[in-house]
C-alpha cells in the first residue's frame, strides 16, 4: 500500500505542472475568450431587446393610427348614409311635390272636362230642342196641312 501511495504522490507531483497550465490557461481563456464573447452576447441581447422595444413601439403607433383611420372611416360612413338619407328624403319630397301637382292638374283637367261635357250637353239638348220644335212644328204643319186638303192621298206628302 506504501507503494501505491507513493506513486500516487509521485504522479500528484507530476501533475502539478498540467494543474497549473490548466488554471492559467482557465484564467486565460476567461480573460481573452469568454469575456468579450459574452460582453457581445450581452450587447447583443441589448440590442434584441432595443429593436424588440422599437418594433413593439411601432406596432402600437399603428394599431393607434389604424384605430384612428377606422373611426374616420366610420365617421365618413355615418356622414355619407346622412347625406343619401337626405337626398332620398328631398327625392321623396320633390316626387310627392310632383305627384300632388299631378293629381292637381289631373283633376283640373277632370273639371274642365265635365264643364266642357255639361256645355256640350246643353248644346246638344238645345240643338235637340230646335230641331223637336222645327220637326214638331213641319209635322203640325203636314197634319194641318193634309186636313186642309182632303184630297191628297196619305201617302203623297211624306
Amino acid at each position: 500500500m506504501q507503494i501505491v501511495l507513493q506513486e500516487l504522490g509521485q504522479l500528484l507531483f507530476d501533475s502539478i505542472p498540467t494543474i497549473l497550465l490548466f488554471v492559467l490557461l482557465h484564467f486565460y481563456l476567461k480573460r481573452v475568450l469568454y469575456r468579450p464573447l459574452q460582453r457581445m452576447l450581452h450587447q447583443r441581447s441589448e440590442r434584441i431587446e432595443g429593436r424588440l422595444k422599437a418594433a413593439r413601439e411601432l406596432v402600437e403607433q399603428a394599431e393607434q393610427k389604424l384605430g384612428g383611420y377606422e373611426a374616420a372611416l366610420r365617421a365618413r360612413r355615418v356622414e355619407n348614409y346622412k347625406q343619401v338619407e337626405t337626398r332620398r328624403q328631398a327625392a321623396l319630397a320633390a316626387g310627392q311635390q310632383r305627384l300632388a301637382q299631378a293629381r292637381h292638374a289631373s283633376g283640373q283637367a277632370a273639371v274642365e272636362a265635365r264643364q266642357h261635357l255639361a256645355a256640350q250637353t246643353e248644346e246638344a239638348r238645345r240643338s235637340l230642342q230646335t230641331s223637336a220644335d222645327v220637326l214638331a212644328g213641319q209635322i203640325m204643319s203636314q197634319i194641318l196641312g193634309g186636313a186642309r186638303h182632303p184630297a191628297a192621298s196619305p201617302g203623297a206628302g211624306a
